[in-house]
């Protein structure tokens, strides 16, 4: 196994670790601030929680490798794809070259559809949970994407050498739309699900 597979291995770990670590603190922040424990809320905490942890390691992970040979295998790539509505024309192409099942499955189309998924729960939680607007939504949407972006397009802010991702302008406007399909999903649910504004109380209950 190589430095670098350890290394990932060994990053992974801690953020296993972690997790229960953050957990805690969580709980108590919540039960100070509502003096009591509903179940709900703290469910959609919690699940807000793992998305964060897990919106970070499909992004990130894994880690770029730090030795020269990747880099030097990487030159020729470029890092950053500057060319809106790029992925729009390799999706079309996919589809007038390929069959439909094909093209349905192709690794151009599936990456503009998971590009979208990707933030569907940031905008559900935002309108379901803190019932922000869809241009707040949408904007927050557009910065976390951006972070998100530069974080690989810079190899993590310059700790490796090189990066192993792709930044790609189009990752904005996919990541963007899908925040406003889930302010659209969650803002749908406020009448559905329960209410999550728990009013503070003394007394622990469920």
């Amino acid at each position: 196994m190589s430095v670098w597979a350890v290394e990932t291995a060994i990053a992974f770990l801690l953020f296993t670790i972690a997790l229960p670590i953050a957990v805690g603190p969580m709980v108590y922040l919540h039960y100070r601030r509502f003096g009591t424990f509903r179940v709900w809320p703290a469910l959609l905490s919690l699940g807000a929680f793992l998305y964060s942890w897990g919106l970070v390691a499909f992004t990130l992970f894994p880690l770029p490798a730090p030795d020269e040979a990747f880099c030097t295998l990487r030159e020729d790539i470029s890092y950053w794809q500057l060319r809106p509505f790029a992925s729009v024309g390799e999706v079309a192409e996919a589809f007038a070259t390929s069959g439909f099942v094909e093209a349905l499955t192709s690794p151009v189309f599936l990456q503009v559809v998971l590009n979208v998924i990707l933030l569907i729960p940031l905008g559900a939680y935002v309108a379901f949970r803190y019932r922000k607007g869809l241009g707040f939504t949408a904007l927050l949407g557009l910065r976390v994407s951006l972070f998100i972006e530069l974080t690989q397009g810079t190899a993590v802010w310059g700790l490796f050498g090189c990066p192993s991702r792709l930044a790609d302008f189009d990752d904005l406007m996919t990541n963007k739309l899908g925040a406003v399909i889930g302010w659209i999903i969650g803002s749908a649910h406020i009448a559905v699900l329960p209410d999550t504004n728990t009013k503070p109380s003394t007394d622990i209950g469920i």
